[in-house]
């Protein structure tokens, strides 16, 4: 299933999650760490305003996995945009550091609510 390799095996549920298409971990949660749904992931560490670390459950093979970081916006108006990111160095096998900067505050800020999804092999 990993290496993708054919297309006559049947794959069963079970071993879907060996699959690289198949999201390894993913969660979301607010300003605190309280976690409101996830899969693949232990806890979410609080680094400080707009400063996060999400904590796999199972390590990655590496630091070499993809992981995409998105955030809901405060507002309505639009008139200020979150900027989500994933914080320079801070991909490791074990976890992922992403960061939220503010453009009308020019600086971190806590949004209403993060996402985070990781795919690669563990």
């Amino acid at each position: 299933m990993e290496a993708a390799s054919s297309n006559t095996v049947a794959v069963t549920p079970s071993n879907f999650k060996w699959s690289p298409f198949a999201a390894k971990a993913w969660v979301k949660w607010g300003v605190t760490t309280t976690i409101d749904a996830s899969v693949g992931v232990s806890s979410i560490t609080d680094n400080g305003t707009g400063d996060w670390t999400v904590n796999w459950s199972t390590a990655f093979s590496s630091a070499n996995y993809a992981a995409s970081y998105a955030v809901e916006s405060n507002g309505t108006t639009g008139a200020t945009f979150r900027h989500p990111s994933i914080r320079n160095g801070g991909q490791a096998s074990g976890s992922l550091r992403v960061i939220c900067f503010d453009d009308g505050t020019f600086g971190l800020s806590d949004p209403t609510k993060n996402h985070v999804i990781a795919f690669g092999d563990q």
